[in-house]
């Protein structure tokens, strides 16, 4: 028997309040005036511009009723994240704590139920950061938020005595749990590693009677089958034996071949089900599914990435998890649309800023091919006190079992962010992560700054001593453009001009950055704008805003790396000098009210400085004179030599209101257009909720779009018109129901209680939109 039990549901008491523990996890103590929660949760909601986090002390309750048959069974909570210091109390007693906001990690709590009964688990959550783990770094100096909560999922596991262990259940080096890999892959075959660690677990008190039992075998049975994603066997059913006696273990380990395999890639992610089976005297004990994608990965200096052998241009950027209003609290419907969001711009690699992230977003990136760099937490910060310590190397350990079998992973960042600690700590994090996952198919990366370069793949630096390592640029495009008040940190309110500026900047760096020695890709700064401590407004240099709004920066990114043709006016007729198109096309034409006024190639002029003094590089921030647009010509039709496919500058157009169409062509097939359109007068609101890809379900949240619309339904730009969005039925607005437009467009959190029976209204000055009903 193996049950699993999603808690996310269950009948969860908050409050935030630092009540004392002979209160708080007691369990007779009366909780009726706790608030109700479901997970993930967030402990307090934060303004969509968070300056000035919440941070405390609250409590979370749970009354779990223990079965009277699992007085015999293994017992034990796992948790996908809470923030950051939990200590648990199991029916009034203190029973431990766990340091870590980011990781898995597991509660035991075989021996500590009573069955039959109702049993109490209360925790103590602490958000406040700490020198005992990473980050550490006060919030008002950290580069995003902590936020708080129970901000993940929990669930219950009950496993026989014989069991699969979990890797975290156990502390075995490349062990526990199951470890699948890859040794060799091309399209005739594949050869797979596999191994499962099988516990026999012995209650307490059950020892005294062991040595009774030393001579008596104890037959087990494992099997293991591969499934294509028909449900189809892909390689030939394996059956092992092994006689594992109380209190002993057995690691399982075979080698089998797939032919003709479907290899996963960034363009061809098939996934297939490995199954095992536990069996004991005829009777299944458990079965553990692993999706898993055969792929082979290499990273070298003269060819860069090769998948599969294929060499692929990297197209990164990095995320972090921060949304709106919920903080790090997102249901996994809201971590997919994350992921399908990246994947239609077609960035084909994420540098998981700067922490583990959400398993739903790790499986999203499994089933869409995205790769990720996957990291430990840190960020410019470290202490040397054995604690912390102790917590970075368990975390370097546990990251790596948790993730090992993700065929998404390609790099594994096992460096403490813009640290740059003593030598002996990388170097021993670096080792950490081969023992982990031994083979020639661990990479590992990391900054470089601190002078240690052992890392199998470093990060960017001048005057590298490595000359026979590949370099990626790990952030880019945001900071060498003026520090804290960088041009790239731009948002719809400034306007078209400034929003191409942003465009611009990440564009000249994208060509820039392959003619650096050793480079092989680059990540830019950053996905989606986020909330941070280090200054009063959000960090705005995003493809996207905060709730997701796509900026042209976006489009720019879409153009080099998506495989379907596309077309985008970058433009809202406001910059009438040039006209910037961005596409995957051999040529554009455009047509004005219907006229054609132009059609030509990309760009490909000759690449130039950024600034008449010289360029930025990596490490030195553009001064104030060098950013005022005036000796900055942005859009020359240059500095595209390197790009994939160039953007078309077009000069000279007729300023004439309308519309204005772009159609892409192929071999001179026409096969992608965008049309934008001369706003009018206001004339009313629209609603738009935005799914991303992923249908809206019982219990998720969305974002909501307000456009101040003419009468032909051409957004108005606007940046002073308050919106406040009203809802009856299934659903509520989480936190900021009323907001200011940004260029014509607002946005709004919904939580959607049930996906049917709710109605959405906007009110903004005299305008009311038509009822958005589902």
């Amino acid at each position: 028997m193996f049950i699993q039990q999603n808690l996310d549901h269950a009948s969860w008491r908050f409050i935030r309040e630092d009540l004392s523990p002979a209160q708080a996890a007691a369990p007779a103590f009366d909780d009726a005036a706790w608030e109700t929660v479901t997970l993930p949760h967030c402990a307090h909601l934060e303004p969509s511009v968070c300056n000035e986090q919440w941070e405390g002390i609250c409590w979370y309750r749970l009354r779990i009723m223990a079965e009277p048959e699992w007085e015999k069974k293994i017992v034990y909570l796992e948790f996908d994240g809470a923030m950051q210091k939990s200590e648990f109390y199991v029916n009034g007693k203190y029973y431990f704590t766990h340091e870590g906001g980011y990781q898995r990690f597991v509660v035991p709590l075989t021996n500590m139920l009573k069955p039959g009964e109702e049993n109490l688990i209360a925790i103590r959550l602490d958000n406040r950061p700490t020198c005992n783990c990473p980050p550490g770094q006060p919030w008002e100096s950290l580069d995003f938020c902590y936020y708080s909560g129970i901000y993940r999922s929990v669930r219950l596991n009950v496993k026989e005595k014989i069991h699969i262990s979990d890797p975290l259940e156990v502390n075995i080096e490349a062990g526990g749990g199951i470890f699948l890999q890859t040794l060799n892959a091309d399209e005739q075959s594949a050869r797979i590693r596999c191994s499962a660690h099988v516990m026999h677990s012995t209650l307490y008190g059950e020892v005294w009677n062991l040595p009774q039992k030393a001579d008596t075998p104890v037959p087990c049975t494992l099997e293991i089958e591969m499934l294509n994603a028909d449900g189809v066997p892909a390689a030939d059913k394996i059956t092992m034996e092994a006689s594992i006696r109380p209190n002993m273990d057995h690691t399982y380990c075979t080698e089998f071949d797939v032919a003709s395999p479907r290899l996963w890639s960034p363009d061809t992610p098939y996934l297939y089900t490995v199954r095992f089976t536990l069996i004991h005297e005829g009777k299944v004990l458990e079965t553990q599914t692993v999706r898993y994608g055969i792929r082979v990965m290499t990273f070298t200096r003269k060819d860069g990435w090769i998948i599969n052998g294929k060499i692929t241009p990297i197209l990164g950027t990095n995320h972090h998890q921060d949304f709106p209003q919920i903080g790090n609290a997102a249901p996994d419907t809201m971590q997919r649309r994350d992921a399908m969001i990246i994947k239609r711009a077609g960035y084909n690699l994420i540098r998981l800023a700067h922490y583990p992230q959400s398993r739903a977003f790790l499986d999203a990136c499994d089933e869409l091919g995205i790769c990720v760099m996957a990291p430990i937490a840190g960020w410019q910060f470290v202490s040397y006190n054995s604690t912390f310590i102790n917590n970075v190397l368990r975390d370097c350990r546990e990251l790596i079992r948790c993730e090992r079998n993700r065929p998404c992973v390609a790099l594994w960042e096992v460096s403490l962010n813009e640290t740059y600690p003593n030598a002996w700590l990388q170097e021993e994090m670096h080792r950490i992560a081969h023992r982990e996952y031994p083979g020639e198919h661990c990479y590992t990366c990391g900054d470089v700054y601190g002078l240690f370069e052992g890392w199998d793949v470093l990060f960017n630096r001048t005057k590298l001593n490595n000359r026979e390592k590949p370099v990626i640029v790990r952030e880019y495009g945001d900071w060498s453009f003026g520090g804290g008040k960088s041009t790239s940190r731009r948002t719809r309110k400034d306007g078209e001009y400034d929003l191409l500026r942003q465009a611009w900047n990440y564009q000249w760096s994208h060509n820039r950055m392959p003619t650096e020695d050793g480079y092989i890709g680059g990540c830019t700064w950053c996905m989606f704008d986020y909330n941070n401590g280090l200054r009063d407004l959000l960090c705005e240099c995003g493809d996207g805003d905060n709730y997701r709004y796509p900026k042209y920066k976006y489009y720019f990114y879409m153009s080099q790396g998506t495989k379907e043709p596309m077309v985008y006016l970058a433009t809202r007729r406001e910059w009438k000098e040039k006209t910037v198109v961005f596409s995957n096309c051999d040529e554009v034409e455009l047509f004005l009210n219907g006229k054609s006024v132009a059609r030509q190639k990309p760009d490909g002029g000759e690449n130039t400085a950024y600034h008449t003094t010289g360029n930025p590089n990596w490490e030195t921030v553009l001064r104030p004179w060098e950013l005022d647009g005036l000796t900055v010509e942005i859009y020359n039709g240059g500095n595209c030599e390197n790009l994939a496919h160039p953007p078309f500058t077009f000069v000279g157009l007729p300023t004439d209101d309308g519309e204005l169409k772009a159609v892409g062509y192929i071999e001179g097939k026409a096969v992608a257009e965008h049309t934008v359109r001369t706003a009018g007068e206001p004339a009313g609101l629209r609603i738009d909720v935005r799914e991303d890809g992923v249908p809206i379900t019982d219990d998720d949240i969305v974002f909501v779009d307000v456009y101040l619309v003419d009468a032909n339904g051409t957004t108005v730009t606007d940046n002073e018109l308050n919106v406040t969005l009203e809802s009856s039925g299934n659903v509520y607005v989480i936190g900021e129901s009323c907001r200011q437009m940004e260029g014509g467009i607002v946005s709004f959190v919904l939580k959607v209680v049930k996906k049917e029976g709710f109605t959405l209204k906007a009110c903004g000055a005299d305008f009311v939109s038509p009822e958005w009903t589902m």
